[in-house]
């Protein structure tokens, strides 16, 4: 964030919103984490650890994927419109 961005009521007061934001789930995230993770068994804890130790590559491979297929446009017709040459426009 440049400096001028505090000038600008708009920008400052999106940016004061989104630390706000921060420092909320800073402050709060860690005690409910704490709170759900105390109520659950070893044995549900390691499970939880295996189904992210799981879910991450495959989720990893998903996205990959998707990035490197090339978007499908229909295409009809041809595929870039003909130009007459640019010495007939100037006779």
């Amino acid at each position: 964030m440049n400096l001028r961005d505090f000038f600008n009521p708009e920008r400052a007061a999106a940016f004061a919103f989104k630390l706000f934001c921060a420092i909320l789930c800073l402050l709060a995230l860690p005690s409910l984490f704490t709170a759900f993770f105390s109520q659950l068994s070893r044995a549900q804890l390691f499970g939880l650890l295996l189904l992210g130790l799981v879910a991450s590559p495959i989720a990893y491979v998903m996205r990959e994927r998707r990035q490197r297929r090339p978007a499908r446009a229909a295409r009809r017709g041809a595929e870039r419109t003909p130009l007459p040459p640019p010495n007939e426009e100037d006779e």
